[in-house]
C-alpha cells in the first residue's frame, strides 16, 4: 500500500511539473534584481551607452522594501538633469527639465538620437497619451522599444493588465502614465496594434490596484508594458515617487488572468492563506484531493468550476481531476 502511495505522488509531482506555465510578465513581482544595473531581472529603464564614457544610468529606478507581499516593489521617481549630462543634452535643458524614470518588460534601444526625440517630447510638454495609436510620445517610444510578452495567437487577446501601484507626490507637478502597449510585428516592422492607458494621479495611502484595459485597433503579437513617474516643475526640490508591484496580464476568457487550456488544471489564489482555493474548470466534474504522501483525503463530487474548495489544514496538497494536477499548497 505504501508503494503505492509513493506511485501516485511521483505521478502528481511529474503531472503539474507538465503544467503549462501562465502568460505573464516574467519577474511580475520585482523579487529579482540586477546587482551590476540596479533594476530588476528582466525589465529595463534607460541606460545609455556614451563613447570614451560608458554607460550612463538615466533610469531613476530603484528596489523598495515596500511591497504588497515577497519583499520587493520597484520605485520609480524622475531627476533633475543636471551639468554632468552637458556632453549630449541641450544647454537649455539642464536644471530646466526632469528626467522621467521609466521601466518596461521590452528591450530599450537607446541611441543617442531616439533618446533625444524621446526627451524632446517631455521638454515641450506633449507626452499626450490619449491617443495610443496617434500619440507622437508612443511612436517615439516605439522607435526603441523591441520585443515584449508573446501573444500566442491571434485568437487568445489581451483583456487587462492589473497590479498595484504606491504614488507618493511631492507637489501638484508629479505625476504617473502606466501604458499598456499592444504591438504588431510584422515584416521586421512594428506597429500599435491597440492598448490603453492608466494616469490617475492621486497621493494613495500605501499600495492600491490598478487595472488598464486594453481596445485593439488590429491583431497583435507582443504585450508591452511601461511605467512613467513624471514632474513638471522644473523648481521642484524633489518628485514623487511611484512604486508598482504584482503585474498580471489578464487573457480574455481566462480565470484570475490564466488562459484556458484543455491540458492544464488551475487553482486560485495559490498558495492560499484562507484554507480555500477555487479551480479554472471548463465545466462540472469530480475533483480528488491528495496529500503529500498521496492518500485520497476528500473528492468533491460534480464540482463547480469558480467555487471554494475547503482545506481542514495548512500543508501541500494535490488537486486532480480527469487525469489533470495542481499542487495547492496551505498556509
Amino acid at each position: 500500500m505504501k508503494t503505492k502511495s509513493i506511485t501516485l505522488l511521483i505521478v502528481l509531482v511529474l503531472a503539474c511539473i507538465n503544467i503549462k506555465a501562465q502568460s505573464n510578465f516574467n519577474n511580475n513581482s520585482f523579487e529579482q534584481w540586477n546587482n551590476s544595473t540596479l533594476i530588476p531581472v528582466n525589465w529595463n529603464g534607460v541606460i545609455l551607452e556614451m563613447p570614451f564614457v560608458g554607460e550612463i544610468n538615466l533610469t531613476g529606478i530603484s528596489k523598495s522594501n515596500q511591497s504588497v507581499d515577497g519583499n520587493y516593489s520597484v520605485q520609480l521617481q524622475p531627476f533633475h538633469i543636471s551639468s554632468a549630462y552637458t556632453s549630449f543634452l541641450p544647454e537649455e535643458w539642464l536644471g530646466k527639465i526632469y528626467i522621467p524614470s521609466m521601466i518596461t518588460n521590452a528591450t530599450i534601444n537607446v541611441g543617442l538620437s531616439n533618446l533625444m526625440s524621446l526627451l524632446s517630447v517631455f521638454a515641450n510638454g506633449e507626452a499626450d497619451l490619449s491617443d495610443i495609436a496617434n500619440s507622437e510620445f508612443i511612436n517615439s517610444l516605439l522607435n526603441v522599444l523591441s520585443g515584449g510578452v508573446k501573444i500566442p495567437s491571434a485568437d487568445k487577446k489581451v483583456q487587462s493588465v492589473s497590479g498595484f501601484y504606491d504614488f507618493s507626490p511631492k507637489s501638484d507637478a508629479d505625476g504617473f502614465v502606466i501604458a499598456v502597449l499592444l504591438v504588431k510585428t510584422e515584416n521586421q516592422q512594428r506597429t500599435i496594434a491597440g492598448g490603453g492607458v492608466y494616469n490617475m494621479n492621486q497621493a494613495t495611502d500605501g499600495f492600491a490596484p490598478f487595472v488598464v484595459p486594453v481596445t485593439y485597433i488590429d491583431d497583435a503579437t507582443e504585450v508591452v508594458f511601461v511605467a512613467l513617474s513624471t514632474c513638471s516643475d522644473q523648481d521642484a526640490a524633489q518628485a514623487g515617487t511611484l512604486k508598482i508591484d504584482n503585474l498580471q496580464i489578464n487573457w480574455e476568457g481566462a480565470i484570475n488572468g490564466v488562459l484556458a487550456d484543455e491540458s492544464t488544471i488551475y487553482a486560485y489564489p495559490n498558495p492560499t492563506a484562507d484554507k480555500s482555493v477555487r479551480l479554472s474548470l471548463s465545466g462540472k466534474q469530480d475533483v480528488n484531493i491528495f496529500n503529500q504522501e498521496g492518500k485520497l483525503i476528500k473528492t468533491v463530487y460534480n464540482y463547480v468550476p469558480q467555487t471554494d474548495i475547503n482545506f481542514d489544514n495548512p500543508g501541500v496538497y494535490f488537486v486532480s481531476c480527469k487525469e489533470k494536477t495542481v499542487k495547492v499548497v496551505v498556509k
